[in-house]
């Protein structure tokens, strides 16, 4: 027996120091949840990666459009032979300008591409005064207009929603010279048909994906014009050129 109780009472030191051990880690896991219950929590997300903006380069011409185009525009002096000599013809400061067109874009490298169009344009200046060996004449009369058709070439960039864009263009003209003269008589009324050249220079903007404003500067070429006058005794034939710089606002829309 006395062996016997000193075997139960080495046995049950063990046993009662590990039930106090674990007694005591569930009371403090309970006190340590509980306060932390009571402790306002907050959460810090991670920084997102960096992402750096950029101004998109991608080309957004490409493909068929059509538009119109409208302006001022600004003719040099023009002239033509008569039997008293040689008339010179002042403009009106501006006449009125316009245009109808159809075209296709191209890209030809992110960022940059091209344009091929086809354009029908119409131009009219009135007369403010004839000079007959420098002096002017009493009563002037007439206006001077040009028909064309135009094929035009273009390249554009990508500037974020800007296109800027630089062309040329080779066509023909129908040139009328209506009525010049004075409140005495016509001087010179006659038309014809003659080889035409532009460049023009402007920027577009994107309105929306479709629709593009534009402005440009344009000048044009008319060459040799042939006048055929009777006035004043002569069939006199003569050239000249009907050479104007207009400025134009236009919209295109892409299909």
């Amino acid at each position: 027996m006395t062996t016997l109780n000193h075997i139960n009472r080495r046995t049950k030191r063990p046993v009662a120091l590990a039930l106090a051990v674990t007694v005591g880690g569930v009371v403090g896991l309970m006190a340590g949840q509980a306060y932390a219950a009571d402790v306002p929590q907050t959460y810090t997300p991670a920084p997102e990666p960096y992402v750096q903006q950029r101004v998109s380069t991608t080309f957004t011409n490409a493909g068929p459009y059509v538009g119109v185009r409208g302006g001022a525009s600004f003719a040099d002096d023009t002239d033509f032979a008569i039997g008293g000599g040689t008339v010179t013809n002042e403009y009106e400061d501006w006449g009125l300008t316009g245009s109808v067109f159809a075209g296709y874009g191209m890209e030809f490298f992110p960022g940059f591409g091209g344009r091929i169009e086809a354009e029908l344009g119409y131009s009219t200046f009135e007369i403010d005064r004839h000079l007959l060996g420098g002096a002017a004449q009493a009563g002037p009369t007439g206006d001077t207009s040009a028909f064309s058709g135009m094929v035009n070439a273009y390249v554009d960039a990508n500037v974020g929603a800007f296109r800027p864009f630089a062309g040329v263009g080779l066509g023909l003209a129908r040139v009328s010279f209506d009525d010049h003269g004075t409140t005495a008589g016509t001087l010179m009324d006659d038309v014809d048909t003659a080889f035409s050249w532009q460049v023009s220079g402007g920027v577009g903007y994107d309105l929306t994906d479709r629709i593009t404003l534009e402005g440009m500067v344009r000048y044009q070429s008319i060459m040799d014009v042939e006048l055929t006058s009777t006035a004043l005794g002569g069939n006199l034939n003569s050239e000249t050129y009907l050479n104007a710089t207009s400025g134009l606002v236009g919209l295109r829309y892409r299909f």
